[in-house]
């Protein structure tokens, strides 16, 4: 049961690095050239919140 959690856990983190590649590089073609830097930069600062806020929402 322990090493059929582990692969679980080693799937789930794969698959949020391809995820999160996914949606960084989708971001940067969603916005308009002149608001780019500004869209892509804040839709990574709310991703790094949001990996920082998740742990506490779990022990809730």
């Amino acid at each position: 049961a322990a090493s059929l959690r582990l692969i679980f856990a080693c799937f789930g983190i794969v698959g949020m690095s391809v995820s999160f590649t996914t949606v960084y590089l989708f971001s940067g073609e969603l916005f308009p050239t002149v608001v780019r830097n500004i869209g892509v930069g804040t839709s990574s600062m709310c991703a790094r919140i949001g990996s920082m806020v998740a742990p506490f929402i779990v022990s809730l």
